[in-house]
C-alpha cells in the first residue's frame, strides 16, 4: 500500500474523469477505525481511462485521505463531494492504493464464519411454532367442547322425554281421598240383595 498526491486540472467543459463512492454521513463518523484494506471511507469506484485523474495517476480503488488539505478520512459522502466542488477547476487529491493482492488476502482473513441464526431470528421461529401449536391446541380443544356440548345434548333427550311421561303418569298413580270415595259411592248404585222370606209385609213395604 503506498499514499500518493494528486493534482488535477480541468477544463471547464469536463469533469475530472472519476466516480465517487463510499459512507453517506451528515457529520464525521468517529468510530470508524481504518484498516490496511479500508484506509478511509471514500474511494474511487472507477477512474475513466485517458481522463483527468487516470492522468493524473489516480486508479480504480484508491482510497481517498485529503481533498485540497482537508482529512476526509472519517468524513461523508456529502460533504467530500462539496470539499471537491469547492475546489472549481482544480484539484488537489491525497489517495492511498490498496493492492489487490493485499485487499484479498485481508477480506479472507476477516470473512466472519458462516452466520448462524441470530437470537431474534429463534426466537421469532419458536414464536410462530408455538403460536401454530396453540392454534391447533385450540381447534383440538374447540371440535372437543362442541363433540361434548353434542353428546350431552343427544344424552339429555330421553331424560327429558322420561320426565315429561312421569308428569303424565303421576294423576294415575295418585291417591284417592275420603270424600272422592264417598262420592262414588253416593253415585253408584247399590243392588241389595232381599230374601222374601225372611221379611214380613211392613218391612217389605218399606223396601218396595
Amino acid at each position: 500500500d503506498w499514499e500518493k498526491t494528486a493534482v488535477l486540472q480541468k477544463r471547464e467543459s469536463e469533469g475530472f474523469g472519476f466516480v465517487l463512492r463510499g459512507a453517506k454521513a451528515e457529520t464525521p463518523i468517529e468510530e470508524f477505525a481504518p484498516t490496511p484494506a479500508f484506509p478511509a471511507l471514500q474511494y474511487l469506484e472507477s477512474v475513466d481511462q485517458g481522463g483527468v485523474a487516470w492522468r493524473a495517476g489516480l486508479r480504480t480503488g484508491d482510497f481517498l485521505i485529503e481533498v485540497n488539505g482537508a482529512d476526509v478520512v472519517k468524513v461523508g459522502h456529502r460533504q467530500v463531494v462539496s470539499l471537491i466542488r469547492q475546489g472549481g477547476s482544480r484539484l488537489l487529491m491525497k489517495v492511498v492504493s490498496v493492492s489487490r493482492k493485499s485487499e484479498t488476502n485481508m477480506v479472507r482473513k476477516k470473512a466472519p464464519p458462516p452466520p448462524k441464526r441470530a437470537p431474534s431470528t429463534s426466537l421469532t421461529l419458536r414464536s410462530k411454532s408455538m403460536t401454530a401449536d396453540l392454534e391447533d391446541i385450540g381447534k383440538t380443544n374447540t371440535q372437543t367442547h362442541k363433540h361434548t356440548h353434542t353428546t350431552h345434548t343427544v344424552k339429555a333427550r330421553p331424560s327429558d322425554d322420561f320426565r315429561a311421561a312421569t308428569v303424565k303418569q303421576r294423576p294415575t298413580s295418585r291417591r284417592i281421598t275420603q270424600a272422592e270415595i264417598n262420592v262414588r259411592k253416593r253415585a253408584t248404585p247399590q243392588h241389595i240383595s232381599i230374601n222374601p222370606f225372611l221379611l214380613n209385609k211392613k218391612m217389605l213395604n218399606k223396601l218396595l
